[in-house]
């Protein structure tokens, strides 16, 4: 029964520090372009919540008022 054994020859596995670095840079480009996007979004969103909670308490009071003249 033979075991199965890496060869010296081919003991390559892995990625070198180059293509880690490449690949490291890479994300820090396509982050750097798309956190004012998502910083944007967040903002938006948050304002939009602030209104529609706004709006809601302006309509019960509106209608509260109408109720009880």
């Amino acid at each position: 029964m033979r075991l199965f054994r890496p060869s010296s020859k081919d003991s390559s596995s892995g990625f070198t520090l180059l293509e880690a670095l490449v690949v490291l840079i890479i994300a820090a480009i396509v982050a750097a372009i798309a956190a004012p996007n998502w910083l944007t979004f967040i903002t938006r969103r948050r304002v939009d919540a602030v209104t529609d909670d706004l709006f809601q308490t302006l309509k019960r009071s509106q209608q509260t008022a109408i109720k009880e003249r």
